[in-house]
């Protein structure tokens, strides 16, 4: 091995553009390292150009092979795999193939292409099941006792590995990581959910006062005991509800007496029937269900509510922003996307 060649070792790390092997690429390149890395789909600029991406299917037979006599790593970083134990739930078998199959891969492989390289085998602390509290903390040694097919899958995954230490003398490391989080990690765990929920409130809080709104109150579980702080106890005369069922009896509660209660929206379902005595015993509250069509039937009316709404964006009052586009081939993404709440202001479909 050439000067250079020790001066600079080579890694290919499996799933590059994973949560941790995108970490795990920035730590060898600022350690100096040459580093390659796979990816099941073409990488978009996640690596950039300082790690050389290889796109193949690891379950392929010989594919991994060609990558390794191309690349001849000194250490191979085996990352790619499912890694969801509610993914393993929803389709255990398709989790055991894949965790399994490309391992196998990968050791057979290593062992024909890369004999000498040290290779890392990741496995899981799911392995250990869920241990009584006696028993903790939980040491290596610990019995394995997969409580899920995720685990099961990360089992066999050490069994495979152990079975080329003993029969090839292969250099194999498997360790046994417990849950981990940070930037980068996509959607579908626990913490990163909770993260772009907090992060979607904070942009709706955002456009909330971009557009005007003098106060912005997160829920409705007090929504009638903060309009009547911030009011002093006045309420308010008017309430526009497009949530339905969860706010209408809260959306009353706000209102001062005289008041306009305006449902004009079922996110949360339909509004359940009203009795009209609740309306004359919360101070004589006026209820309606408007619709647009009612108010454009005419083309007087119409002309008339398109001029008054042009005017009020010309003038600003009302800001129309394009938060989010999509391809129009990916006109289903768009679709999920408005279901789950993850969009605000306009979206629009590109041709």
């Amino acid at each position: 091995m050439g000067t250079d060649r020790m001066q600079m070792p080579r890694a290919l790390i499996t799933g590059a553009t994973g949560f941790a092997g995108s970490h795990l690429a920035d730590l060898c390149l600022a350690s100096g390292w040459e580093v390659h890395g796979t990816s099941l789909e073409a990488p978009e600029g996640r690596a950039g150009a300082a790690v050389s991406m290889h796109q193949l299917e690891l379950s392929e037979p010989g594919a991994f092979e060609r990558v390794l006599t191309a690349v001849l790593p000194d250490r191979i970083f085996h990352l790619a795999g499912q890694a969801s134990v509610a993914t393993a739930w929803a389709d255990p078998a398709a989790t055991l193939i894949g965790n399994i199959v490309t391992t196998q891969r990968v050791l057979e492989a290593a062992h024909v292409r890369s004999p000498e390289a040290r290779l890392l085998i990741v496995s899981s602390g799911e392995v250990y099941g869920r241990p009584p509290l006696e028993v903790q903390p939980i040491r290596e040694a610990q019995p394995l006792r997969p409580a899920d097919p995720y685990a099961v899958s990360k089992v066999s995954v050490e069994y495979l590995a152990l079975q080329h230490v003993l029969a090839f003398g292969m250099h194999v490391v498997r360790v046994r990581p417990f849950n981990h989080i940070g930037p980068r990690q996509r959607r579908g765990f626990v913490v990163a959910d909770f993260a772009a929920q907090i992060a979607a409130i904070e942009r709706g809080l955002e456009a909330a006062r971009a557009h005007g709104a003098a106060h912005v109150i997160l829920g409705h579980d007090r929504l009638a005991a903060e309009v009547k702080r911030i009011t002093g106890g006045a309420m308010v005369p008017v309430v526009y509800d497009s949530v339905g069922k969860d706010t209408f009896g809260a959306s009353l509660d706000c209102l001062a007496p005289l008041g306009l209660m305006v449902t004009y929206g079922n996110s949360s379902g339909p509004v359940p029937p009203v009795d009209l005595g609740v309306l004359s015993a919360k101070g004589s509250l006026f209820l309606t269900r408007p619709t647009l069509a009612t108010y454009t039937a005419s083309r007087a009316d119409l002309t008339a509510a398109a001029a008054e709404l042009m005017d009020a964006v010309s003038s600003g009052v009302v800001k129309i922003r394009v938060n989010q586009t999509f391809p129009l081939k990916n006109a289903a993404d768009a679709h999920r996307a408005l279901e789950a709440r993850q969009t605000t202001g306009s979206t629009v479909l590109i041709p």
